[in-house]
Parts: C-alpha cells; structure tokens; sequence
C-alpha cells in the first residue's frame, strides 16, 4: 500500500494538462459529429416515411407509397451513415497529419 500511494503524481503537469485537454477536445467533437448524424438521420428517416404514409392515405392505397417511402428512408439513412464516417475519418486524417507536422517542428528546434 505505501509503495502505490509513494507513486501517485501530486502535482498536475504540463503534459497531463495537455493529455486533458486533447481528451476533452476529442469528446467534443464525438459529441457533435453524433448530435450532426443523428439529426440528419432522423430527418431523412421520417420526411420519406411520413410522406409515403400521408399519398397513401390521399389515394387510398394501403402499403406501397408507405413501403416506397421506407426503401427511400434505408437508402438515405445509410448515405448519411456513409458520409459521416467519411467526414470524421477526414478530420482524423487532418489532426493526425497536423499532429506530425507539429512533431516534426518540435524535434527540428531541439
């Protein structure tokens, strides 16, 4: 127990300071690529569906505009899934080359 305890930092460093912050920074940006695709997915979700739903009740036909709206709202739900995992996996590419770049600018003035 006195071994552990003797090892616990007391002290807030530079590098933990930063390490929080990339940590909170990268939680932030989950949260708002999530809050993006999930009103973007309910959008192109519900407008197929509920216009499908309302030409059926004016013509009064059962499923098939329904069921057209529905094929229309998987087609778009997985285009917007697709592009979302492409514009965070770009914002990824682009911190880790900033990242490096920043790296290598370090190790140069040293």
């Amino acid at each position: 127990m006195g071994k552990a305890a003797a090892k616990l930092k007391t002290t807030t460093t530079e590098k933990d300071a930063q390490e929080y912050i990339d940590v909170f920074a990268a939680k932030s940006k989950f949260f708002a690529a999530t809050l993006n695709m999930g009103w973007r997915l309910a959008l192109t979700v519900l407008i197929p569906l509920v216009a499908g739903i309302k030409i059926d009740q004016h013509f009064k036909t059962s499923p098939s505009y329904t069921l057209a709206g529905f094929i229309l709202a998987i087609a778009g739900g997985a285009a917007v899934v697709w592009k979302s995992i492409q514009e965070v996996t770009e914002e990824q590419i682009e911190m880790d080359a900033e990242e490096a770049l920043a790296k290598k600018k370090k190790g140069s003035k040293v």
